[in-house]
């Protein structure tokens, strides 16, 4: 009975001692002067001889932290870090007795020489702060094997990510992730955070983003937006992310596709390529757009169909066509690189390929009046698009406080479409009153090419920046059609109808557009800013109709009602003066004059000519 009472009290005494929590707290300072206190140093908690960290806190501004929660009666070591200080380690036990351990001042000795220092891997303190840069050290923050970068963002202190993949770190946006201090992919954040795996991060780097504060000088400390810098394990210099997936179905239904990125020190790759026939596309739009690379080398046009199909600069990327079967292909590479001498490229090519087949019968039971009417209609559409995209883009930083990019762009576009439709109506007796075919063709190719370059150039003076931009733009349409229509008419009468006919469209864009912007400071809260926009165009469109020459089965035959030209020239210019006020920082005032002018000239086929000449200033 005393053996059982004895092992019922050592129990409950155990039971207690868990339950019962303490805390340790102390003041770090300046080994020589003792008065100076030491603020956002990082006190690490271990359990006795575990690597593993159990918990950790900051001093505040007075150099003071206090560290709760702990147990009573085991043993923790603390790993005082603070930066340019020497490390402190101090081992500890709480006791039943004392509960709350104060271990009053604590005097750490600043580094005189770390070229030799030693490192000890399991007593890395979780957070570093050096000067403007806040270092979390990723092991510290436990994830699963298959975690990714956005799940160890998410465990960091101050670090949310929204729904949309979008960043904040104690509330302030974040507007780049750097990898190893370089772009990774183009700078595309959530490349490097749903790609990444966690378990290849050494460090995670919060600052400042300089170019901010040199952009706006009245920009407040809270609005500043942070850069992430990720850090990869020294053996981590390369890698590869991506997808391959195949299929099949009956009908000889099949789909494939891979897209995959490499990366290797300051250069990284995107290749992408599918096929299938199942009336989908390939990849989807934030594929095509993260992994693929069409996001970093830009897009400026979007299309998508009813049927989850779409395209992008003019390519498309599977999927329906508003009806029937289509069969799609594709492929492309990203090409991503920094220099030795700070220059990025980034170069990109992509093929896209749709052939779609619609085969339709339709039967329709028309009253008109005292008359009914059964017309069946059967029609037959292929429609058959190749597209090409070539891009680059080149970024230098001339000096510290200039940078120049070009982008050069070109695409391609080649259709070929073909359709035949046949129609006959019949009347309640059910004679033939009449029937038709209609047979098409229609074959285009479209060429864009566009050059963009853009200069911008801060100065010592906060404030004071000049922009200069220019776009050089070149596009060409032209379709061929060609359209033969036969039409017979039995009752009430005998009569036949036909056409056999080509129209040429040529569609020409040239144009030139040159853009520079100043802006002087004048005082904290008074700036001057001086805005022109100079435009120059040349456009033609030109129809032309001709019918088919019986002789020479030739189309040589014009149809003037039917054909027109109209050619635009000339140039626009716009151009502002102002005045930015700002009042405070929700409210400001931006008074000015602009002055514009309008001088171009259309010609049409006709002779007739209209030559609009405007110019008007006028406050704004």
């Amino acid at each position: 009975m005393k053996k059982l009472l004895l092992l019922f009290v050592t129990l409950l005494t155990q039971q207690l001692l868990f339950a019962q929590k303490g805390t340790v707290s102390g003041t770090l300072l300046d080994s020589v002067n003792k008065k100076t206190t030491l603020n956002f140093a990082t006190i690490s908690v271990f359990k006795g001889a575990d690597t593993v960290l159990h918990t950790y806190k900051l001093s505040d501004d007075k150099g003071v932290f206090k560290i709760n929660n702990l147990e009573i009666g085991t043993r923790y070591r603390l790993v005082i870090n603070a930066w340019m200080y020497n490390v402190v380690r101090k081992e500890v036990t709480l006791q039943a007795s004392q509960t709350n351990l104060n271990l009053g001042n604590i005097y750490l000795s600043e580094k005189t020489n770390n070229l030799n220092e030693v490192v000890i891997q399991s007593e890395r303190p979780p957070i570093v702060v050096r000067k403007d840069t806040i270092e979390f050290n990723a092991e510290s923050f436990k994830t699963l094997p298959s975690a990714v970068v956005e799940d160890l963002l998410r465990k960091l202190p101050g670090v949310t990510i929204d729904g949309d993949g979008g960043i904040l770190v104690n509330g302030k946006s974040v507007s780049r992730i750097l990898v190893d201090g370089k772009e990774f992919f183009g700078g595309d954040q959530q490349i490097a955070t749903k790609n990444l795996p966690a378990n290849i991060i050494d460090k995670v780097q919060l600052t400042d983003d300089p170019e901010a504060k040199r952009r706006d000088p009245d920009i407040v400390a809270g609005n500043i937006p942070q850069i992430i810098n990720l850090k990869l394990k020294k053996a981590i210099k390369s890698g590869a992310f991506g997808k391959l997936y195949a299929g099949g179905g009956p009908r000889e239904l099949f789909e494939a596709g891979g897209i995959m990125s490499f990366f290797r020190d300051t250069t990284q790759v995107s290749v992408l390529g599918y096929g299938n026939n199942a009336n989908k596309p390939g990849f989807s739009i934030s594929d095509v757009m993260r992994i693929g690379g069409m996001q970093r080398a830009g897009v400026n046009s979007t299309s998508i169909n009813s049927e989850g199909g779409f395209s992008l600069n003019g390519i498309s990327f599977g999927g329906g066509m508003n009806g029937g079967i289509t069969q799609s292909g594709g492929a492309g590479a990203n090409f991503n690189t920094l220099t030795k001498k700070g220059i990025k490229i980034n170069g990109k090519y992509f093929l896209g390929y749709s052939d779609n087949f619609i085969d339709s019968q339709t039967d329709v039971d028309q009253t008109l009046a005292q008359r009914r009417l059964f017309i069946n209609t059967s029609s037959q559409q292929t429609n058959r698009n190749y597209s090409h995209n070539f891009g680059a883009r080149i970024e230098a930083k001339l000096d510290s406080l200039t940078k120049l990019t070009i982008e050069p762009t070109a695409s391609i576009g080649i259709s070929n479409n073909r359709g035949a439709l046949r129609t006959s109506t019949y009347n309640t007796q059910l004679l033939l009153e009449s029937d038709g075919d209609n047979n098409s063709r229609v074959k285009g190719r479209n060429t864009d090419l566009n050059l963009s370059t853009s200069l911008w150039k801060d100065f010592k003076k906060a404030g004071r920046s000049l922009n200069l931009t220019l776009n050089v733009s070149k596009r060409e349409n032209l379709t061929d059609t060609y359209n033969l229509n036969e039409s017979n008419f039995y009752i009430p009468q005998n009569a036949s109808e036909y056409l056999d006919q080509w129209r040429d469209n040529n569609i020409g864009y040239f144009n030139v557009n040159l853009n520079a912007n100043y802006s002087e400071p004048i005082s904290k809260s008074l700036s001057l800013n001086i805005a022109s926009n100079a435009n120059y165009i040349d456009n033609e469109n030109a129809l032309l109709t001709f019918i088919k020459n019986p002789s020479n089965q030739a189309y040589d035959i014009a149809v003037p009602n039917l054909s027109e030209t109209v050619n635009q020239s000339g140039f626009k210019t716009n151009n502002r003066l102002s005045l930015r006020w700002k009042v405070n920082k929700d409210l400001n005032i931006q008074p000015g004059f602009v002055f514009n002018t309008i001088d171009l000239t259309n010609d049409f086929a006709n002779n007739q000519r209209f030559e609009p000449h405007i110019q008007f200033f006028a406050p704004q």
